[in-house]
């Protein structure tokens, strides 16, 4: 069992939970202004259910595997012959 040596208060909580869109003001602002009457409310529900995704936590552990492996070319194969292919993990 280990111990508890001190408790730490300087770090900022995981950011997960939350909708990254209407958390941007200047963009949600940006949508408003621009987008026609006749489509703002939908855009914006839309927009904000793209948000709720992004900022899930499911969705940031999937990033930060993907960050962890990042994409390979391979050029050749391994006879010699060229492929160029990218391998994603």
């Amino acid at each position: 069992m280990a111990g508890s040596t001190h408790t730490v208060t300087n770090q900022a909580p995981p950011l997960t939970g939350y909708d990254v869109f209407t958390a941007d003001r200047a963009l949600t602002e940006a949508v408003e202004r621009h987008l026609p009457a006749e489509l703002r409310e939908e855009a914006l529900a839309e927009l904000s259910g793209t948000g709720r995704g992004c900022g899930a936590l499911q969705t940031q552990e999937w990033g930060a595997q993907a960050n962890a492996s990042p994409p390979v070319l391979r050029t050749h194969d391994r006879y010699g012959h060229r492929v160029d292919e990218v391998d994603f993990h």
